[in-house]
């Protein structure tokens, strides 16, 4: 029988620790590498087609957040790139915030 991540979790009765963070910077993705916690970094688009990490426009129109000051997508490609084993993830964000 394949079990759920969540059924594993819970099987295991195992610390859940969750690593969060709005802000990507050079030593907190250094820091999940090196420990080996999960991370997602979230890539959106601008509206000039470039790509970057961080929240979509909508999410700060809609909550007047400033854009956060987060490291450099490539920079970021580049550390994962350069890291063995690591449980750090690129999610794109493609859906308007409703």
């Amino acid at each position: 029988m394949d079990f759920s991540l969540a059924q594993k979790i819970l099987k295991s009765k195992r610390t859940v620790v969750l690593f969060h963070t709005w802000t990507v910077t050079r030593e907190l993705l250094a820091r999940a590498i090196r420990e080996k916690r999960s991370m997602d970094l979230d890539v959106c688009v601008d509206d000039s087609g470039n790509a970057y990490l961080g929240h979509p426009k909508e999410f700060h129109d809609k909550t007047h957040e400033p854009f956060f000051n987060l490291m450099p997508l490539w920079e970021a490609g580049d550390a994962l790139a350069g890291a063995s084993n690591s449980s750090v993830s690129l999610t794109l964000t493609s859906a308007p915030i409703a």
